[in-house]
């Protein structure tokens, strides 16, 4: 595929139809060496359309694939269902089935040439990546997050808008971080481990722990069993 300047596009599935694949359909529309082919699901959720217009067809995964043969990279728009376990199993399926997972980072990210991007990975704008961090696969980074330097993110992390992760912090794989809250420097936090939105954690988080919004320590609740709605 080219470009409207006649340099070569990649093009790309996104899957998934959350507002996130709304976004990335979107911002991508600017990129020019990349183009969205269809924005794709499993079969039994074609139905499911989302209630606002998509710019590309949506299509069922293998109808996608068939009307688009040469097109084998996607981008995984799925948030953080069931502690993100719902992005990781969807990415390692379509891994299995001969897919590319491809990452985005939008143009006004900020990202240190020393710090490793796992693939999936999809950091949002204005998002500041310091060096000698390392992100895992699928982390997703929301507008305006900072990862300080020498900390490491999990794989299938979840950092919500203006989250901030000072230095020296490690995020387990499947931790969720919400909306404007901060991890003190040094801190562990558990896998699959929910801070919820303005907390601010200054000590060691279990795994599967809850922290909520406001709040310094865990509540005691089990974020895979107790909290189904995530």
């Amino acid at each position: 595929m080219l470009a409207a300047d006649g340099s070569k596009q990649d093009d790309v599935f996104v899957f998934g139809t959350s507002e996130l694949a709304h976004l990335l359909c979107h911002y991508m529309a600017a990129e020019p060496a990349r183009r969205v082919a269809a924005v794709t699901v499993d079969r039994e959720f074609i139905d499911a359309a989302p209630a606002y217009s998509l710019p590309v067809p949506l299509l069922a995964l293998d109808d996608a694939r068939a009307a688009h043969p040469d097109v084998h990279n996607v981008l995984v728009a799925i948030g953080y269902q069931r502690v993100n376990q719902v992005r990781r199993d969807v990415t390692m399926r379509l891994e299995q089935e001969g897919m590319e997972i491809a990452s985005f980072v939008h143009r006004s990210a900020t990202i240190d040439a020393f710090a490793p991007i796992g693939a999936g990975s999809i950091v949002l704008e204005q998002a500041v990546i310091q060096p000698f961090v390392s992100l895992g696969r699928g982390v997703i980074c929301w507008s305006g997050v900072v990862v300080a330097h020498h900390s490491v993110v999990g794989d299938w992390c979840h950092l919500a808008p203006g989250a901030v992760v000072c230095g020296n912090v490690t995020l387990g794989p499947g931790v969720f971080i919400g909306a404007n809250a901060t991890v003190r420097d040094g801190v562990t936090i558990g896998e699959h481990a929910i801070v919820g939105a303005g907390a601010l954690v200054t000590r060691d988080v279990p795994a599967r722990a809850v922290v909520p919004g406001a709040s310094t320590a865990p509540d005691g609740r089990d974020a895979l069993e107790d909290l189904h709605r995530i």
